[in-house]
């Protein structure tokens, strides 16, 4: 493709700096990766399980989120080569699920440390990361009223555990305050009210 490039500009009065279309490289240059890095297959995991492993990892099951990027590079070395695509995915991921939850400020006063809602421990430290299922352990924990979907979340039902949260009630910031239920309303029943 380069080479048909150069073809046409050199039999032409075109030059690169005329194009209006900027030279966008063809090739991807690997020499600054190792050959196994190159090589590294995509986690099977998701992103929350990817993030719950790391904090879990930890001695004090919290972690910042440069740790949190950090043990997933040095435990899945394909992010090593990858770009910061993923880091947005991970930081959208702490922000957007109910089974991350804030866990005090830094020490050095930048940024939270993030850790495993007290509701999803248990399934996370099995290994079962599934969001939906994290999400109603979530809501019943907080009181919400959750949909059936899975009677295994129950309270009481085989696997589920009432041990103490890990982390005292003061250092939780829930980013999901609770909501009225939604009413169905009509048009003239708003209009009437005004």
């Amino acid at each position: 493709m380069e080479e048909i490039l150069r073809q046409f500009l050199s039999s032409s009065n075109h030059s690169l700096k005329d194009s209006p279309f900027p030279m966008i490289p063809l090739s991807f240059d690997t020499s600054i990766m190792s050959p196994t890095e190159c090589q590294q297959p995509k986690p099977q995991h998701s992103y929350i399980g990817l993030i719950a492993m790391a904090i879990l990892s930890s001695p004090q099951k919290k972690m910042v989120l440069a740790e949190v990027y950090e043990w997933i590079m040095n435990e899945y070395p394909y992010f090593r080569s990858r770009g910061a695509g993923w880091r947005n995915s991970i930081r959208h991921n702490l922000s957007l699920n109910d089974c991350f939850v804030k866990a005090g400020r830094a020490a050095n006063g930048k940024g939270h440390y993030w850790a495993v809602h007290p509701a999803c421990v248990k399934d996370f430290e099995r290994g079962d990361f599934r969001r939906r299922r994290a999400q109603r352990k979530v809501r019943r924990h907080m009181g919400l009223q959750v949909e059936d979907g899975d009677s295994s979340d129950e309270e009481g039902s085989p696997g589920s555990d009432p041990s103490p949260p890990i982390f005292p009630t003061a250092l939780w910031n829930f980013n999901c305050a609770p909501r009225a239920p939604i009413k169905s309303f009509t048009i003239e029943a708003i209009l009437e009210h005004h």
